[in-house]
């Protein structure tokens, strides 16, 4: 529900329309059941149903959880010898990074499949930003395994060049197989002339009630939006008055509760600041024509999709 899957989802979808003559098969995990169907539609028409794979893990396989290392082992070579059993001419991963907090298995293991197969490099923030993301020894452990499991691979796909350099300056990638394809957004996202009761239902919906500032994106650390709030404290009563700060996204509980504090600490009124928590596609293209102003106050991104869209 971030740029990471709506990246994975519009790129394989491409791939499949573009195809020729190639078959474009998925492999899925059965561990999460619900996405099952949904899958399903999202490449109804694109991939038949005998070509979308499903392989079985002994779960729970979350990465930072000590107790389940055999467990997630035992589920990558599982997986890859799934893949192999299909035969492929091409492998494309296209988020390695998972599975540190949920039942996701990626990894890049046998020779027979690592030249075959590509990764897609998002980025190295927890690399770069170690002190925040990898002071738990299982998770550094978990991740310096996904790292060499990108070293493996035989090819690497970039979504900038910034995030190119970065893996053969920081881990030392061979530059002749890292290739820079940046990251696209759908032709959805794009001016619209919205009706005016179009208008007033998404006000009503998330309690917009004047002029707004705009963010999309997750509140981790790198996302920086404690001092988005800060910032928007300093602008003023006046301001304030005439715009909203609209935080859009899905929010986990805890986050929620850290941005209500963060509100509080920094004396916002109760309409200052609107949480709208998970919105569909239509409802993130209105609410970026209806902002005057988007904001994303980064420290680090791969790519930072939402700027794009």
């Amino acid at each position: 529900h971030r740029g990471i899957g709506r990246y994975a989802l519009s790129l394989s979808q491409a791939m499949a329309r573009n195809a020729g003559d190639d078959d474009i098969h998925l492999l899925v995990n059965a561990a999460f059941p619900h996405y099952a169907h949904e899958i399903k539609q999202d490449f109804n028409g694109l991939i038949p149903p005998e070509r979308i794979h499903a392989f079985t893990i002994p779960t729970p396989t979350i990465g930072k959880t000590p107790a389940n290392a055999w467990r997630a082992r035992a589920a990558e070579w599982m997986r890859e010898h799934y893949l192999l059993n299909l035969k492929p001419d091409a492998v494309h991963i296209s988020s390695l990074f998972e599975g540190v907090d949920d039942d996701i298995v990626t990894s890049v293991h046998l020779p027979q499949l690592a030249d075959l197969t590509a990764v897609t490099l998002h980025d190295l923030i927890p690399l770069m930003q170690a002190d925040h993301y990898l002071h738990e020894t299982t998770v550094k452990h978990w991740y310096y395994r996904k790292l060499q499991s990108l070293k493996n691979a035989g090819l690497i796909l970039a979504v900038s060049d910034y995030s190119r350099q970065e893996g053969i300056d920081v881990l030392g990638l061979d530059a002749d197989r890292v290739f820079t394809i940046h990251n696209a957004v759908s032709a959805d996202f794009r001016p619209l002339d919205l009706a005016p009761e179009r208008v007033r239902s998404l006000q009503k919906q998330y309690g917009i009630n004047r002029a707004f500032i705009l963010y999309i994106g997750g509140v981790e650390h790198r996302k920086n939006v404690d001092n988005l709030i800060i910032a928007y404290n300093r602008l003023g009563m006046d301001l304030r008055k005439k715009y909203q700060l609209v935080i859009a996204g899905k929010l986990r509980d805890y986050q929620r509760d850290h941005l209500l504090k963060m509100a509080q600490k920094n004396r916002l009124g109760p309409t200052d600041m609107v949480m709208t928590g998970a919105i569909d596609d239509n409802e993130l293209i209105a609410l970026y024509n209806m902002a005057s102003l988007f904001v994303f106050p980064s420290l680090y991104e791969g790519f930072g999709l939402p700027v794009l869209e």
